[in-house]
This record gives structure tokens, sequence and C-alpha cells, in this order.
């Protein structure tokens, strides 16, 4: 394999977390893991339907659909499958960099596999498990693939010919072979959304043309000294400036005060980075 080392990735123009604030929620990457026919591709497009509804950005990357496109040159062996969930949790990745909750609707059947997406994603993994059985999933057999197991056709099939691994920590359980997809939907809803909101509103949102306005309200919010010393405190920290405590007071000074500063002294890319970090602070619960 070549080297790497002479790799840098650009430094993106729009950050994830504009993009996040832009959104109003957070991004993530939620598994449905489970037997095939559990119903992991329905509940993926219920759910993918249910947040489109509530304005969020989502899509769905069903295990099916990468095999026939992405990954068709992939078979069936460990190393195969292997390769599978890698390229899946590289393209999830970078879909949730970019603001979006991926739905990843993927038999992923043992723990090895499902650690793949847990340490390319970290803590913007969510794994799912869709519980129904094998009896009720063979009962189903909507593609005819337990049938053609069964007689020996496709050999490692999962559930018949090479196991599956119940996820042992799963963010949440569902039993797909008794809940409806309506019911299923709810309570993936109910588990997300707080998930997908914490810390975000439209007006927390930083923009590149006025990123100081919402810097004393976000103080309060996270429970911070908001006097110009705290503050000044903050921003040298989080940008390249010296202490100054001038610059401190003057978000205190008037919108036309301010544009004068922001121009004359500190690039908006810098007051970005301020704002940007006590957003962040904002959502992960973070303050005193």
């Amino acid at each position: 394999m070549p080297s790497l080392n002479n790799l840098v990735a650009p430094t993106a123009s729009i950050t994830r977390r504009h993009r996040e604030a832009r959104n109003g929620h957070r991004g993530v990457a939620i598994l449905l893991t489970g037997l095939p026919a559990s119903g992991k591709s329905t509940l993926a497009q219920g759910l993918q339907a249910a947040l489109f509804e509530q304005g969020r950005q989502t899509l769905v990357l069903d295990g099916d659909t990468l095999r026939g496109g992405l990954n068709r040159d992939l078979g069936f062996s460990d190393k195969d499958r292997l390769e599978n969930i890698r390229r899946a949790s590289e393209l999830a990745a970078l879909l949730v960099d970019n603001g979006q909750i991926v739905i990843l609707a993927m038999i992923a059947p043992l723990t090895d596999l499902r650690a793949v997406f847990a340490e390319r994603l970290g803590d913007d993994y969510r794994e799912v498990w869709c519980s129904a059985s094998l009896a009720v999933c063979e009962s189903r057999d909507p593609k005819g693939h337990y049938a053609r197991a069964r007689n020996g056709e496709l050999p490692g099939f999962t559930g018949i010919g090479s196991p599956y691994e119940p996820p042992p920590l799963a963010s949440l359980v569902l039993d797909t072979g008794v809940l409806s997809v309506q019911q299923g939907v709810e309570r993936l809803l109910a588990w997300l959304v707080p998930e997908l909101d914490s810390g975000y509103s439209s007006s927390q949102e930083p923009t590149m043309e006025s990123p100081v306005h919402s810097l004393p309200s976000l103080f309060k919010q996270l429970g911070l000294p908001d006097d110009p010393v705290s503050i000044n405190q903050f921003v040298t920290a989080h940008s390249p400036l010296k202490p100054d405590l001038k610059l401190a007071e003057a978000f205190f000074w008037t919108d036309s005060q301010k544009a004068f500063l922001r121009e004359e002294i500190l690039d908006d890319a810098d007051w970005t980075e301020v704002v940007d970090e006590l957003n962040l602070m904002l959502r992960d619960g973070r303050g005193v």
C-alpha cells in the first residue's frame, strides 16, 4: 500500500459546527443492525421520513444499496465483509462531519464488524438492535433468501450458515418481531430527538457576517462569568490575539463599533472560532 504520509486534508471553509448550527441539530450516525428481514430497512426509511418532516438533514445508507453500487466489487468472505463495513463507516463519517443524521441499515452481524463503526465514528455513533427472532425473520423471508440458504444455495447466509452476534451494548433494542413500523419509529424518535437537539437552536448559529452577537448570551447559558475580564480571558485563549481588555469591553459596544473592531483588528474566522467553541461547550453541556 502506498504511503499516506504526504496527504493533507484541506481546511473546510464551512465547518461542521456551522452546519450543525444551521441545521439546528447535531450530526450523528445510527446503525440499525439485526438479522436479514428483521425490519432494518423499513424502519430506516420510516425514521428518515419522520426526521425529514421535522426539517432535519438526514439520509439512509442501506446495506443492499451500498453493495449494489459503492461496494459491488465485494463478496461475502470475512475480508470482504470487513471492507464493506469499513467503506460504510468512512462514508458515514464524511456525512456526519457535514452535519447529517446518517441512518445505516446493515446486518453487521459480528461484534468485531460493529466495532469498526464505533472506532471510526466515536461519540457520533449509536447502535440500535432490531431484535426480531430467527423464526420471525425466516417466516417473513421477503426476498426468498432464507429458503435458498436452507437449500444450500446461499452458503454463509447470516442466521443459517453464519452467526449473528447480538450487540450487548446497543443504545436501543427494538423487538421488531412484535412492534409495528409506526411503533418502532416512534420509539426511535423518542430516544433520538433529545440527543439531536441538545445545545442547538437557530439563534445560536455562528455566521461569518455577525459571529459576535451571541457571545454574552452564550456565556450566560454556559454559566460562565460574562464580565469583560472573563470574556477577554476566554477570547484570548481561543484566538491568536494578545490579551487586551479593550477587546473584551468591545463585546458590549454598539453593533457598528463591533463591526469596525472586527474589520480592523480580528478577522471573521477568528471571531467564528470563539463562537464555535462556545456553541460546542453549550451542546456538550460543559460550563461551570
